[in-house]
């Protein structure tokens, strides 16, 4: 058996019950509340000094118009002594909304190279430490740029998609209040 892809698997599980935190732990799928359902699989590659880590998570949460995915796969070359390692990886992301309109995002983000070492040769250190390289790259680039994209989104691009003047001749109105109360007027009045 092989010690390396063992600790791998170790760490994994830490890994996936810290960040996708299940509601019954059974097998290698957890389920979140709000209909979050996550899997991984540690695979060997063709030369056995190749590693492959998968990632999926899933919502789908149909009562408020919203689905999205996470899909990660992470590749691991160990060299000849099984003390150091290299890691690339790739993010892709799609969420779906669909209430009052049709609004999808596919992000990919390649991720990597990176090192990893354990100076002992012990392969626990070794996964652990590139258990810790996927979660930084995970959090720190790829939840940290979304976060600054949905930040800038209603100041940059959202109003770069939209007219100046729309064709009704009147300046869009972007603050959220107003929208909302003539929304909710429209609604009273319809009752």
């Amino acid at each position: 058996d092989d010690a390396f892809a063992n600790a791998l698997k170790r760490a994994m599980d830490s890994y996936m019950l810290k960040n996708f935190p299940p509601n019954n732990n059974t097998s290698k799928t957890t389920t979140t509340g709000g209909g979050v359902t996550s899997k991984y699989k540690v695979s060997i590659k063709t030369p056995s000094t190749e590693y492959e880590i998968v990632t999926y998570a899933e919502r789908i949460h149909l009562k408020n118009y919203h689905a999205g995915s996470w899909n990660a796969k992470w590749t691991i070359s160990l060299n000849s002594t099984g003390s150091e390692a290299v890691v690339n990886g790739v993010v892709s992301i799609h969420s779906h909304t669909f209430e009052d309109g049709n609004v999808q995002l596919l992000s990919s983000h390649n991720l990597g190279p990176a090192s990893s070492s354990s100076r002992s040769g012990d392969p626990v250190t070794l996964a652990m430490g590139i258990v810790s390289r996927i979660g930084h790259w995970e959090r720190e680039d790829v939840q940290g740029i979304l976060g600054e994209m949905y930040d800038d989104m209603s100041g940059g691009m959202l109003k770069s998609l939209r007219r100046v003047m729309p064709v009704m001749r009147t300046r869009m109105e972007w603050n959220v209040v107003p929208h909302r109360m003539v929304k909710t007027l429209m609604e009273r009045k319809e009752e």
